[in-house]
């Protein structure tokens, strides 16, 4: 006999989040009514026993828009990177390749923003490359080519994971490299890694599907907390064998968690809403950066939602800039951050209306 649902009437009192123009980063947004309501329609079960059902859901789904087997959901983009790079030097001690080596860009996430995760957790060595050395702003095959380990030699560790990331900083990596680069892992049976945090946002702008870019990886981590403004979490891709061992690592590090569909739920919602209205995102960044060069200010010209900005032609430094700006706060206030490795930037997300561009545009001017 099937058992029937029960549905009961709940009066909830919601009290708005105060209103801010954050331009920070992408992962200061805050859930929505619509996104926090959809968890009462959600059913939940203890994930580390594999019984969470929306947790489920959620990794079949961001499993299927990847074109991979299956997908983990974890706590942070950080955690999925590092399960995945764990992973992958587990698997090539297997091979008999113990000494391992990571290649990346020196900008990468990976590298230059969680911790040292992969020395520590991994006992892997680092080779951060930057591509602006050699007249790039991305990584080709051509430039990682040429800083391969692949001898015995007693000195290297041999290189055995690349690393990519799409979008870095904002910028786009063109599915063209990706797939040279992929062949020459393929070439030298090296494991291939995409930090997909943002591939959310080169999907859009590109208008390429998203497994048109996970297909030439290895393992492919998708962040549902920054441009898709999910609360937490991001989903590693890749087949099955490879996911079981990266959830007993997961559970190694600490990152087990219980009835987490509470969370995939919104994850799940922010998927289906925000996700098709990126564009925006993409669109307000581009105004933000023509009215900002209307008033002398330069910036980089964003391929997605991230650009930074360059005050060096007007004499002062973005950190003196900013400062000059508070004097002109009203509510809602205007965040800003200067402090990033790679200097000033404005990150938009889909909780920056036109309005806030207005109003950090006229704090600039004056």
């Amino acid at each position: 006999m099937e058992e029937k649902s029960e549905t009961i009437k709940v009066e909830i009192n919601y009290k708005p989040q105060k209103k801010v123009f954050d331009f920070r980063s992408d992962t200061v947004t805050t859930p929505t009514l619509e996104m926090l309501t959809c968890v009462f329609d959600a059913q939940f079960g203890d994930d580390v026993k594999n019984e969470d059902p929306t947790v489920h859901q959620l990794q079949k789904k961001v499993a299927e828009i990847a074109g991979k087997e299956g997908g983990l959901y974890v706590s942070s983009g950080n955690l999925s990177n590092q399960l995945a790079i764990r992973t992958h030097v587990t698997n090539n001690c297997q091979k008999e390749v113990v000494l391992q080596e990571l290649l990346c860009d020196s900008r990468s996430h990976v590298y230059a923003y969680e911790l040292g995760g992969i020395a520590f957790l991994s006992g892997c060595q680092v080779k951060p490359v930057n591509p602006l050395h050699f007249g790039s702003n991305y990584l080709t095959a051509e430039i990682i080519e040429k800083h391969l380990s692949l001898s015995n030699d007693l000195h290297h560790p041999r290189t055995s994971i690349i690393s990519l990331e799409n979008t870095l900083n904002g910028g786009l990596l063109p599915l063209e490299e990706i797939e040279k680069i992929s062949a020459l892992a393929k070439k030298h049976d090296i494991s291939l890694h995409l930090d997909g945090a943002r591939i959310w946002n080169a999907s859009i702008a590109t208008g390429i599907p998203v497994k048109e870019y996970a297909k030439h990886f290895d393992t492919v981590s998708l962040c549902l907390s920054k441009g898709l403004g999910a609360p937490i979490g991001s989903v590693l891709v890749s087949n099955q064998k490879f996911l079981d061992r990266a959830k007993q690592y997961r559970k190694l590090f600490g990152g087990g968690w219980r009835q987490a569909g509470v969370l995939a739920a919104m994850a799940i919602y922010a998927i289906d809403n925000n996700w098709p209205k990126m564009k925006n995102d993409h669109t307000n960044a581009l105004l933000l950066h023509s009215e900002l060069a209307k008033i002398g200010i330069e910036s980089s010209q964003p391929d997605t939602n991230i650009l930074f900005i360059d005050t060096t032609k007007l004499g002062v430094s973005t950190e003196q800039l900013f400062d000059e700006m508070q004097k002109y706060q009203q509510e809602p206030k205007v965040l800003l951050e200067t402090s990033t490795t790679y200097g000033a930037r404005f990150v938009v997300h889909h909780q920056t209306p036109k309005e806030a561009i207005e109003r950090v545009v006229d704090m600039a001017q004056k």
